[in-house]
């Protein structure tokens, strides 16, 4: 079923897209109702113009190609946007005071059933349909044009430009930026009003980092066509099942200088890219010059400044020329294929970023300094990894995230993440505390008991791990790791249970509040769960295992073989639990093991989000290898677009020793 909004080709049958996350049958309804629909072949718009090829449709924008019927010979693009607009004449009067070839400008109107076109030029063909044998110069120089477009945009008061593959067009080096729709300057721009497209769309255009669309949006879109090109057109990202925003990652694809700017440019966090399109254009000519590929037609004053000479240089830097006829073929062999193969660290620090010169910095002061500032400020509000005790960093990163949802008006999930970390008599103590809690029972407070068992397990399990002489689980510290981390699970589930239950019992009202919940304790590879009710936890190693079992009816059918994991997802009864903390005054807590190797993942969730997955799904979003909050981030906005009937909550954690 091909989805109306974003065209993507679904199974037949499926529910949700898994391209973009909307509901089918919504999406159909809506394009039907709006009568909307690719231009027919042989389609005549404004008495001349005849439909000859649909170059790309979509329901965000559909792009033909015409001929005139007076002359054949002479073709045209024709675009349609959303929907008629009162600002389209004084849109296409600014494009044209641009005058600069690399921006495409419309020519005249064409209105068919209360539907607009505009048409304009033919601008070559797509990029996407040149990437065979493109070189990293051409690529480069693509790009280059691109922002050198953007700029002028942004100059010229637009808000957003719009990058993608099907929006940059070339014919015989000349490179041309579609913009296909009206997208005004506005002092408060938010991802209400953006065009999205998946890949090409940095997070904040989904609403995410705050949802406040700047230049920096544009650096990212830029960054993504730059990595897509060098890669021939790969993003190096499997399609992450329904809702899969496709952002790069830039952990895969050729090393570089050139792919050191595209990840610069892709960083998730607007304030850590760079600052501004001509600043990464800067640096993008500058990664080129280093690798002695000048750009062809470039200013003098543009391109790298002169190497120094080789007679100033030592004897292990002269170029290979000057060498041994034995040492140069073998040095020049090394450096190819450590260029060809470096790869980015997740920080991309491996490759570092080309110098600018100093003249090329005075091009552009306002945008080095803000990086200054950025930088600074990152200092001062970015989270450090705390050191082990031996020095080293600690092995991990962790994503985490909770929503109230699209329903609820009260969020009763919470999470806890708490790290412990000591040294005594040169002995280091490292571990890793995370929970997922579902509160329930609505009215009878069930926000309430998941806070009281976020605290009441968080301060038994510091207390187990920086325990007094003389206390009850001094005992412990003389179990193996595995077998301790199970009791200190088990205590302080109980613990918590035995304190909601008590509050619980103070007022008739609060009768059958509770929650569910799903703590995991890490330390040295090893991971303990400790579960009780329908939050889960799952472990990521290649293939995406559930380490919990449900305590729930459905849950029980599904491991009696009475119903399928899938219709228990959709069963009108997934919500009965019949095991909870603070319903009783004791609880039975099942602990499972599990040994954590470098790469793999922990996923833990509240139903909110796992209801709205299958195992499949949930697969995709860790095959690629992504960063753990990115993870987050994305469960959460395809939950939110596919309703979100609960709270959501998701904790990732990476391994990484």
């Amino acid at each position: 079923m091909k989805c109306p909004d974003c065209g993507y080709d679904n199974p037949e049958g499926a529910v949700f897209c898994d391209d973009c996350g909307v509901s089918l049958s919504e999406a159909v309804a809506a394009d039907s109702e709006s009568g909307r629909g690719a231009l027919e072949l042989g389609q005549i718009l404004s008495e001349h113009w005849k439909i000859a090829q649909v170059v790309h449709y979509d329901s965000r924008c559909g792009l033909y190609e015409a001929e005139d019927t007076q002359d054949p010979e002479r073709r045209a693009l024709v675009a349609e946007g959303h929907a008629l607009s009162e600002a389209l004449n004084d849109w296409i009067a600014s494009l044209h005071k641009i005058e600069l070839p690399i921006v495409w400008c419309p020519e005249e109107l064409a209105v068919l059933d209360d539907r607009l076109f505009v048409v304009g030029p033919w601008p070559g063909e797509p990029v996407s349909r040149i990437l065979d044998g493109l070189e990293p110069k051409a690529a480069v120089s693509i790009v280059r044009q691109v922002l050198l477009g953007i700029e002028a945009l942004r100059d010229n008061g637009a808000k957003q430009c719009v990058i993608s593959p099907e929006h940059v067009w070339c014919s015989d080096g000349q490179v041309t930026l579609l913009q296909t729709e009206p997208i005004s300057a506005s002092d408060d721009a938010s991802s209400d009003c953006a065009v999205v497209i998946e890949g090409f769309s940095s997070p904040e255009m989904f609403g995410l980092m705050g949802g406040k669309i700047s230049e920096a949006s544009d650096v990212f879109g830029a960054g993504a066509l730059l990595y897509y090109l060098l890669n021939k057109g790969e993003l190096n990202i499997k399609r992450l099942g329904a809702g899969c925003f496709g952002f790069p990652n830039p952990l895969v694809g050729p090393g570089g200088p050139l792919m050191a700017v595209a990840a610069k440019a892709l960083v998730r966090e607007p304030l850590e890219r760079f600052a501004t399109v001509r600043e990464m254009r800067l640096y993008l000519e500058e990664a080129l010059g280093e690798l002695e590929q000048p750009i062809g037609g470039a200013p003098a004053d543009e391109q790298p400044a002169a190497k120094e000479s080789a007679d100033e240089k030592p004897d292990d830097e002269k170029p290979a020329a000057e060498k041994s006829d034995e040492e140069a073929p073998a040095e020049e062999a090394a450096e190819s294929e450590a260029e060809a193969d470096a790869p980015l660290s997740e920080e991309n620090k491996t490759q570092p970023l080309p110098k600018l010169t100093a003249e090329k910095l005075a091009e552009a002061p306002a945008a080095a300094a803000s990086r200054v500032a950025t930088e600074e400020l990152s200092k001062k509000t970015e989270p450090q990894e705390a050191p082990r005790a031996s020095g080293k960093a600690l092995p991990y990163k962790v994503g985490r995230l909770s929503n109230v949802g699209a329903v609820r008006t009260v969020n009763q999930d919470a999470f806890v993440e708490l790290q412990v970390m000591a040294c005594e008599r040169d002995v280091p103590v490292s571990v890793h505390f995370l929970a997922v809690i579902d509160g329930m029972g609505g009215e009878a407070e069930g926000d309430k008991a998941a806070s009281i068992a976020a605290r009441s397990a968080s301060r038994e399990v510091l207390h187990s791990f920086l325990n007094l002489p003389g206390e009850d689980c001094e005992a412990e510290k003389d179990l193996p790791l595995a077998e301790r981390q199970a009791a200190i699970l088990q205590r302080a589930m109980k613990q918590a249970n035995a304190d909601i239950y008590a509050y619980a019992c103070e007022a008739p009202e609060r009768r059958g509040m509770g929650c569910t919940m799903s703590a995991a304790l890490i330390s040295d590879g090893i991971l303990t769960v400790g579960h009780v009710g329908d939050t889960r936890g799952y472990h990521y190693d290649g293939e995406l295992h559930q380490i919990t079992r449900d305590h729930s009816v459905v849950g029980q059918l599904v491991e009696l073989g009475a119903l399928t994991k899938e219709e228990a997802r959709h069963s009108p009864k997934r919500s009965l639990i019949y095991r909870a903390l603070g319903t009783g005054a004791d609880v039975e807590v099942e602990t499972y093991q599990r040994i954590m190797n470098r790469g793999d993942y922990l996923f833990m969730s509240s139903d909110g989000i796992w209801e709205y997955y299958s195992d499949e799904e949930l697969s995709g979003f860790f095959a690629a290898g992504g960063e753990p909050q990115a993870i987050c981030d994305q469960l959460v906005a395809t939950c939110l677009r596919r309703g979100a009937d609960d709270n959501t909550t998701a904790i990732v954690f990476r391994y990484l020793p």
